[in-house]
Protein backbone atom coordinates (compact mmCIF):
# COMPACT_ATOMS: atom_id res chain seq x y z
CA UNK A 1 0.00 0.00 0.00
CA UNK A 2 1.52 3.31 -0.96
CA UNK A 3 2.12 6.14 1.18
CA UNK A 4 1.21 9.80 0.05
CA UNK A 5 5.13 9.51 -1.29
CA UNK A 6 6.58 6.66 -3.34
CA UNK A 7 9.35 5.16 -1.14
CA UNK A 8 12.45 4.31 -3.71
CA UNK A 9 15.74 2.96 -3.23
CA UNK A 10 18.37 2.55 -5.66
CA UNK A 11 20.62 -0.68 -6.72
CA UNK A 12 23.76 0.86 -7.82
CA UNK A 13 24.67 4.35 -7.30
CA UNK A 14 27.10 5.46 -10.06
CA UNK A 15 27.61 8.42 -12.14
CA UNK A 16 24.96 7.65 -14.77
CA UNK A 17 22.27 6.82 -11.79
CA UNK A 18 22.96 10.02 -9.60
CA UNK A 19 23.12 12.65 -12.39
CA UNK A 20 19.97 10.55 -14.53
CA UNK A 21 18.01 9.35 -11.95
CA UNK A 22 18.76 9.98 -8.20
CA UNK A 23 18.67 14.44 -9.02
CA UNK A 24 15.10 14.33 -10.16
CA UNK A 25 13.71 11.49 -8.35
CA UNK A 26 14.70 13.08 -5.01
CA UNK A 27 13.54 16.71 -6.34
CA UNK A 28 10.04 15.03 -6.33
CA UNK A 29 7.24 15.98 -3.78
CA UNK A 30 5.71 12.74 -4.09
CA UNK A 31 8.77 10.74 -3.89
CA UNK A 32 11.16 9.44 -0.70
CA UNK A 33 14.55 8.01 -1.44
CA UNK A 34 15.04 6.06 1.43
CA UNK A 35 18.71 4.72 0.08
CA UNK A 36 20.46 2.41 -1.81
CA UNK A 37 23.17 -0.02 -2.31
CA UNK A 38 26.33 0.26 -3.64
CA UNK A 39 29.24 -2.51 -3.09
CA UNK A 40 31.38 0.95 -3.20
CA UNK A 41 29.93 3.09 -0.07
CA UNK A 42 31.32 5.79 -0.79
CA UNK A 43 29.26 6.48 -3.56
CA UNK A 44 26.50 6.16 -1.47
CA UNK A 45 28.22 9.03 0.85
CA UNK A 46 29.51 11.18 -2.10
CA UNK A 47 25.60 11.26 -3.22
CA UNK A 48 24.58 12.30 0.35
CA UNK A 49 26.71 15.57 0.93
CA UNK A 50 26.25 16.95 -2.81
CA UNK A 51 21.98 16.33 -2.11
CA UNK A 52 22.17 17.19 0.82
CA UNK A 53 20.57 13.86 1.59
CA UNK A 54 20.57 11.10 4.38
CA UNK A 55 19.99 7.57 3.07
CA UNK A 56 19.79 4.59 4.36
CA UNK A 57 22.67 2.08 3.41
CA UNK A 58 21.48 -1.31 2.83
CA UNK A 59 24.51 -3.98 2.88
CA UNK A 60 22.82 -6.01 0.11
CA UNK A 61 20.66 -6.00 -2.80
CA UNK A 62 18.61 -9.09 -0.61
CA UNK A 63 18.11 -6.38 2.12
CA UNK A 64 16.06 -3.53 -0.37
CA UNK A 65 13.87 -6.68 -1.58
CA UNK A 66 12.76 -7.83 1.88
CA UNK A 67 12.16 -4.07 3.25
CA UNK A 68 8.62 -3.46 3.89
CA UNK A 69 8.90 -0.04 3.59
CA UNK A 70 10.49 0.59 0.01
CA UNK A 71 7.84 0.91 -2.86
CA UNK A 72 10.02 1.19 -5.95
CA UNK A 73 13.44 0.18 -7.00
CA UNK A 74 15.47 1.56 -9.54
CA UNK A 75 18.04 -1.02 -10.51
CA UNK A 76 21.60 0.74 -11.83
CA UNK A 77 23.77 -1.95 -11.61
CA UNK A 78 26.11 -3.96 -14.14
CA UNK A 79 23.84 -5.77 -16.48
CA UNK A 80 24.84 -9.01 -15.65
CA UNK A 81 22.94 -8.27 -12.14
CA UNK A 82 19.48 -7.22 -14.44
CA UNK A 83 17.34 -9.84 -14.82
CA UNK A 84 17.83 -11.50 -11.29
CA UNK A 85 17.29 -8.21 -9.40
CA UNK A 86 14.41 -7.58 -11.51
CA UNK A 87 12.57 -10.45 -11.14
CA UNK A 88 13.64 -10.77 -7.18
CA UNK A 89 12.27 -7.01 -6.95
CA UNK A 90 8.86 -8.16 -8.56
CA UNK A 91 8.71 -10.87 -6.43
CA UNK A 92 8.36 -8.82 -3.91
CA UNK A 93 6.07 -6.80 -5.11
CA UNK A 94 7.86 -4.00 -6.00
CA UNK A 95 7.76 -1.31 -8.56
CA UNK A 96 10.62 -1.36 -11.46
CA UNK A 97 13.34 1.16 -13.36
CA UNK A 98 15.45 -0.93 -14.69
CA UNK A 99 18.49 0.25 -16.67
CA UNK A 100 18.79 -1.49 -20.21
CA UNK A 101 19.25 -3.68 -21.31
CA UNK A 102 17.13 -5.41 -19.21
CA UNK A 103 18.85 -9.26 -19.89
CA UNK A 104 23.07 -9.73 -20.87
CA UNK A 105 22.32 -12.57 -22.94
CA UNK A 106 19.21 -14.36 -24.72
CA UNK A 107 19.27 -17.45 -21.93
CA UNK A 108 17.87 -14.63 -19.78
CA UNK A 109 14.76 -13.66 -21.93
CA UNK A 110 12.31 -16.34 -20.59
CA UNK A 111 12.85 -15.22 -17.06
CA UNK A 112 12.65 -11.44 -18.25
CA UNK A 113 8.81 -12.96 -19.71
CA UNK A 114 8.05 -14.40 -16.47
CA UNK A 115 9.26 -11.29 -14.74
CA UNK A 116 6.29 -9.07 -16.13
CA UNK A 117 3.75 -12.21 -15.81
CA UNK A 118 4.01 -11.73 -12.35
CA UNK A 119 4.64 -7.71 -11.94
CA UNK A 120 0.89 -8.03 -13.81
CA UNK A 121 -0.76 -10.14 -11.35
CA UNK A 122 0.99 -8.55 -8.63
CA UNK A 123 0.08 -5.06 -10.43
CA UNK A 124 3.00 -3.26 -10.42
CA UNK A 125 4.93 -1.30 -12.55
CA UNK A 126 8.29 -2.60 -15.01
CA UNK A 127 9.45 0.23 -16.67
CA UNK A 128 13.31 0.95 -18.19
CA UNK A 129 15.29 3.89 -19.55
CA UNK A 130 14.40 5.33 -23.25
CA UNK A 131 14.81 9.05 -23.03
CA UNK A 132 14.97 9.54 -26.44
CA UNK A 133 11.11 9.32 -26.23
CA UNK A 134 11.11 12.23 -24.24
CA UNK A 135 13.56 13.98 -26.22
CA UNK A 136 13.05 17.39 -28.18
CA UNK A 137 13.97 16.74 -31.68
CA UNK A 138 13.34 13.29 -31.46
CA UNK A 139 9.29 13.90 -30.72
CA UNK A 140 9.52 17.04 -33.03
CA UNK A 141 10.23 13.78 -35.70
CA UNK A 142 7.39 12.01 -34.25
CA UNK A 143 4.82 14.58 -33.79
CA UNK A 144 5.59 16.24 -37.55
CA UNK A 145 5.84 12.69 -39.19
CA UNK A 146 2.40 12.48 -40.70
CA UNK A 147 2.73 16.29 -42.37
CA UNK A 148 6.16 15.22 -43.84
CA UNK A 149 4.50 12.02 -45.63
CA UNK A 150 1.65 13.96 -46.74
CA UNK A 151 4.29 16.49 -49.24
CA UNK A 152 6.45 13.89 -49.58
CA UNK A 153 5.79 10.40 -49.72
CA UNK A 154 5.84 7.65 -47.67
CA UNK A 155 8.76 6.85 -45.69
CA UNK A 156 11.07 4.47 -46.99
CA UNK A 157 14.57 4.68 -44.52
CA UNK A 158 15.64 5.61 -41.02
CA UNK A 159 19.00 6.46 -40.64
CA UNK A 160 20.22 6.75 -36.39
CA UNK A 161 24.05 7.56 -35.71
CA UNK A 162 25.65 9.00 -33.11
CA UNK A 163 29.41 10.11 -32.43
CA UNK A 164 30.46 10.05 -28.03
CA UNK A 165 33.48 10.37 -26.57
CA UNK A 166 35.95 7.53 -26.05
CA UNK A 167 34.76 5.13 -23.14
CA UNK A 168 36.04 4.97 -19.87
CA UNK A 169 37.92 1.26 -18.99
CA UNK A 170 34.75 0.57 -16.63
CA UNK A 171 32.25 1.62 -19.56
CA UNK A 172 34.41 0.11 -21.80
CA UNK A 173 34.36 -3.22 -19.48
CA UNK A 174 30.37 -2.65 -18.49
CA UNK A 175 28.89 -4.36 -21.71
CA UNK A 176 31.33 -7.01 -22.31
CA UNK A 177 32.64 -4.87 -24.90
CA UNK A 178 29.85 -4.51 -27.06
CA UNK A 179 28.40 -1.13 -28.42
CA UNK A 180 25.62 -2.89 -29.83
CA UNK A 181 24.44 -4.60 -26.61
CA UNK A 182 24.65 -1.03 -25.20
CA UNK A 183 23.18 1.21 -27.74
CA UNK A 184 21.20 -0.98 -30.09
CA UNK A 185 18.36 -1.25 -27.53
CA UNK A 186 17.90 2.90 -28.01
CA UNK A 187 17.72 2.76 -31.63
CA UNK A 188 15.12 0.17 -32.58
CA UNK A 189 12.99 1.74 -29.58
CA UNK A 190 12.77 5.39 -31.40
CA UNK A 191 12.15 3.60 -34.79
CA UNK A 192 8.87 1.75 -32.81
CA UNK A 193 8.40 4.59 -30.97
CA UNK A 194 8.24 6.73 -34.80
CA UNK A 195 6.59 4.05 -36.98
CA UNK A 196 5.01 1.17 -34.58
CA UNK A 197 5.41 -2.25 -34.67
CA UNK A 198 6.51 -4.53 -37.37
CA UNK A 199 8.11 -7.86 -37.45
CA UNK A 200 11.74 -6.84 -38.96
CA UNK A 201 14.80 -8.59 -39.52
CA UNK A 202 17.91 -7.28 -38.61
CA UNK A 203 21.49 -7.68 -39.83
CA UNK A 204 24.86 -6.99 -37.90
CA UNK A 205 27.64 -5.63 -39.64
CA UNK A 206 30.32 -4.23 -36.77
CA UNK A 207 29.87 -4.64 -32.94
CA UNK A 208 33.27 -3.32 -31.24
CA UNK A 209 33.63 -1.21 -27.67
CA UNK A 210 33.44 1.93 -29.42
CA UNK A 211 32.14 1.54 -32.73
CA UNK A 212 29.00 -0.50 -34.12
CA UNK A 213 26.99 -0.82 -37.17
CA UNK A 214 23.44 -2.69 -37.56
CA UNK A 215 21.01 -2.75 -40.60
CA UNK A 216 17.64 -4.06 -41.21
CA UNK A 217 14.50 -4.06 -42.86
CA UNK A 218 10.83 -4.32 -41.29
CA UNK A 219 7.81 -6.25 -43.04
CA UNK A 220 6.28 -3.18 -43.90
CA UNK A 221 9.04 -2.08 -46.34
CA UNK A 222 10.93 0.80 -44.32
CA UNK A 223 15.01 -0.38 -44.31
CA UNK A 224 16.74 1.01 -41.06
CA UNK A 225 20.68 1.42 -40.27
CA UNK A 226 21.80 2.46 -37.05
CA UNK A 227 25.61 2.80 -36.37
CA UNK A 228 27.61 4.79 -33.48
CA UNK A 229 31.39 5.56 -32.07
CA UNK A 230 32.84 6.67 -29.24
CA UNK A 231 36.01 8.03 -30.53
CA UNK A 232 36.00 11.97 -29.64
CA UNK A 233 37.98 13.88 -27.17
CA UNK A 234 35.34 15.97 -26.07
CA UNK A 235 32.44 15.01 -23.92
CA UNK A 236 29.65 15.64 -25.88
CA UNK A 237 26.88 13.43 -27.65
CA UNK A 238 25.58 14.72 -31.09
CA UNK A 239 23.14 12.32 -32.47
CA UNK A 240 21.53 12.35 -35.91
CA UNK A 241 17.91 11.24 -37.72
CA UNK A 242 17.98 10.67 -41.27
CA UNK A 243 14.77 9.78 -42.48
CA UNK A 244 14.43 9.01 -46.86
CA UNK A 245 10.95 9.70 -48.03
CA UNK A 246 9.90 8.72 -51.39
CA UNK A 247 10.39 12.55 -52.62
CA UNK A 248 12.42 13.71 -49.92
CA UNK A 249 14.45 13.36 -46.81
CA UNK A 250 14.94 14.83 -43.27
CA UNK A 251 17.92 15.38 -41.34
CA UNK A 252 18.24 16.25 -37.54
CA UNK A 253 21.04 17.21 -35.68
CA UNK A 254 19.84 16.63 -32.27
CA UNK A 255 22.91 18.83 -30.82
CA UNK A 256 22.59 21.74 -32.92
CA UNK A 257 19.16 22.51 -34.63
CA UNK A 258 21.10 25.05 -36.93
CA UNK A 259 22.12 22.15 -38.68
CA UNK A 260 18.84 20.82 -39.39
CA UNK A 261 16.58 20.36 -42.93
CA UNK A 262 13.89 19.18 -45.40
CA UNK A 263 15.73 18.32 -48.48
CA UNK A 264 12.51 18.88 -51.49
CA UNK A 265 13.77 16.16 -53.91
CA UNK A 266 11.29 17.87 -56.70
CA UNK A 267 12.34 21.05 -56.40
CA UNK A 268 15.62 20.29 -55.41
CA UNK A 269 15.10 23.24 -52.29
CA UNK A 270 16.51 23.04 -49.26
CA UNK A 271 15.01 24.30 -46.02
CA UNK A 272 16.02 24.84 -42.55
CA UNK A 273 13.62 23.75 -39.81
CA UNK A 274 13.86 24.24 -35.64
CA UNK A 275 13.59 21.01 -34.29
CA UNK A 276 14.92 21.84 -31.27
CA UNK A 277 18.14 20.44 -29.73
CA UNK A 278 18.36 17.60 -26.86
CA UNK A 279 18.35 19.13 -23.10
CA UNK A 280 19.75 16.33 -21.38
CA UNK A 281 18.72 17.41 -17.88
CA UNK A 282 14.93 17.58 -19.21
CA UNK A 283 14.77 14.18 -21.58
CA UNK A 284 15.98 12.38 -18.23
CA UNK A 285 13.64 14.33 -15.66
CA UNK A 286 10.42 13.21 -18.13
CA UNK A 287 11.61 9.59 -17.98
CA UNK A 288 11.78 9.11 -13.78
CA UNK A 289 8.44 11.53 -13.78
CA UNK A 290 6.85 9.55 -16.15
CA UNK A 291 7.54 6.17 -13.87
CA UNK A 292 6.48 7.92 -10.98
CA UNK A 293 2.74 8.90 -12.98
CA UNK A 294 2.69 5.12 -13.89
CA UNK A 295 3.34 4.20 -10.61
CA UNK A 296 0.51 6.63 -9.01
CA UNK A 297 -1.86 5.41 -12.31
CA UNK A 298 -1.89 8.96 -13.51
CA UNK A 299 -0.81 7.97 -16.87
CA UNK A 300 0.55 3.94 -18.63
CA UNK A 301 3.71 3.27 -18.71
CA UNK A 302 5.58 5.23 -21.82
CA UNK A 303 6.89 1.62 -22.68
CA UNK A 304 5.18 -1.39 -23.06
CA UNK A 305 6.07 -5.29 -22.33
CA UNK A 306 6.68 -5.88 -26.01
CA UNK A 307 8.74 -2.72 -26.08
CA UNK A 308 11.25 -4.00 -23.61
CA UNK A 309 11.21 -7.19 -24.88
CA UNK A 310 12.10 -6.34 -28.13
CA UNK A 311 14.69 -3.87 -27.19
CA UNK A 312 16.45 -6.40 -25.37
CA UNK A 313 16.55 -8.98 -27.81
CA UNK A 314 17.98 -7.19 -29.95
CA UNK A 315 20.65 -5.74 -27.86
CA UNK A 316 21.26 -9.08 -26.29
CA UNK A 317 20.79 -11.68 -29.54
CA UNK A 318 24.34 -10.73 -31.73
CA UNK A 319 26.38 -12.08 -29.38
CA UNK A 320 26.22 -15.57 -31.21
CA UNK A 321 24.42 -14.67 -34.16
CA UNK A 322 24.95 -12.17 -37.22
CA UNK A 323 20.93 -12.43 -38.18
CA UNK A 324 17.86 -11.88 -36.16
CA UNK A 325 14.44 -11.90 -37.10
CA UNK A 326 11.43 -10.50 -34.85
CA UNK A 327 8.05 -11.63 -35.30
CA UNK A 328 5.22 -10.89 -33.52
CA UNK A 329 4.10 -12.98 -30.13
CA UNK A 330 7.24 -15.21 -30.61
Amino acid sequence: MLTNKIRVAFIGLGDHAVKSHFKHLYKMDNVDVIGAFDPNKDAIRTTEKEYGAKLRIYSSAEEIFDDKEIDAILISSPDKFHTEQLMKAVESKKHVFCEKPLSSNDKEIKDLELAFKIAEQNNTVITSCHPRRCDTPYMWVKDNLNNLSAKFGNVIKVDLDFSYHEPSNEKRDLHGESMLQDHANHEIDYINFLLGHSNFKAWKQLDEFDRYNLSGQREDGITFNFMGTRRLDNSIYPEYIDIRFERGALHIDTYNQANSYIDNHETCERTSIDSGATEYDLRFRDVNEKWVSSILKLENNYLSKDDMLINTGLSVAFQNIDIWEYTKGQ
